[in-house]
């Protein structure tokens, strides 16, 4: 089993629960764990990304709570454990802002923000 899964062996606090709804089956309500958390930083665009489990698999969700609005996606448990997950979306707000999560086997979470080229990576 990936070390990323153990995110799930920890009880469930108020944090990991998503403030706004998430897509249809992308995670079972007392799945969802708090895997990224908006920072100071203004790169951030104050979303939060959680790991969930559902019947589609292993999933990340990504809520832009200023925005109201959520993303998200799933993978098998076996291809979680081969290759992580992966989520990208797009926000706007006065610019567009393209926005990559990727959430490695090993549990390292990356993101990376991307707005007229230019690329923000942070872990």
């Amino acid at each position: 089993m990936p070390v990323a899964l153990d995110v799930f062996d920890r009880p469930q606090t108020e944090q990991d629960v998503p403030t706004l709804p998430t897509p249809f089956g992308y995670g079972d309500d007392d799945s969802f764990r708090i895997i990224l958390a908006p920072t100071s930083d203004a790169d951030n665009d104050g979303y939060v990304v959680y790991a969930a489990t559902s019947k589609k698999g292993i999933c990340i969700v990504a809520t832009t709570p200023d925005l109201g609005t959520a993303d998200a996606s799933c993978v098998s448990a076996e291809a979680f454990a081969d290759q992580g997950l992966e989520l990208s979306w797009t926000i706007g707000r006065d610019r567009e802002l393209n926005h990559l999560v990727r959430w490695e086997p090993d549990g390292t979470v990356y993101s990376e923000r991307t707005e007229d080229g230019a690329v923000a990576l942070h872990r």
